[in-house]
C-alpha cells in the first residue's frame, strides 16, 4: 500500500516568517482603522464647521437687518 504524502511542517524559520507577516498585518488593519476613524472624524468636524458659519450668517444678517429697519 502507497503510504501518501507527509506533511511538512514548518521549520523554526518559515514559523517566525509566518508570525512575522501576521503582526504586519494585524498592524496594517489597525493602521487603516485609525485612519478611517480620522478621516470620519474630520468630516464630522468640517460638518459641524460648515453649520457654525451658517449659523453665524444668519445671525449677522439678523443683526444688520434689525440695524437697517431702526
Amino acid at each position: 500500500m502507497g503510504q501518501g504524502r507527509k506533511k511538512k511542517t514548518a521549520g523554526a524559520g518559515e514559523w517566525q516568517q509566518n508570525k512575522d507577516k501576521e503582526q504586519q498585518q494585524n498592524k496594517d488593519k489597525k493602521t487603516s482603522r485609525t485612519k478611517m476613524e480620522a478621516a470620519a472624524r474630520q468630516g464630522s468636524i468640517e460638518r459641524q464647521q460648515d453649520k457654525d458659519q451658517k449659523n453665524n450668517s444668519k445671525a449677522e444678517n439678523n443683526i444688520n437687518s434689525k440695524m437697517r429697519n431702526r
